[in-house]
């Protein structure tokens, strides 16, 4: 049982650890295109410094899914 629970644990970190590189890559595509860094824009996004565009949500929503990648792989 311990094995079996080890196993998919493994699965998880590994399927977090791939789509965290993915997202990462898109986070510099945004960087790239706008000539900030993430954190910095998501600072802005934040404090409202920000106008609605989709490229600006989407960005947006790579970051928080980032963190959330981040957090659960810290867990393990």
């Amino acid at each position: 049982m311990t094995r079996t629970v080890d196993k998919l644990l493994a699965y998880e970190a590994e399927t977090c650890r791939i789509q965290l590189q993915q997202i990462q890559e898109d986070l510099k595509e945004f960087e790239k295109k706008y000539g900030i860094a993430s954190t910095t824009f998501y600072q802005n996004f934040q404090n409202g410094n920000t106008d609605d565009r989709m490229d600006y949500v989407e960005w947006a929503s790579l970051i928080q899914m980032a963190y959330n990648l981040e957090e659960r792989l810290s867990w393990g």
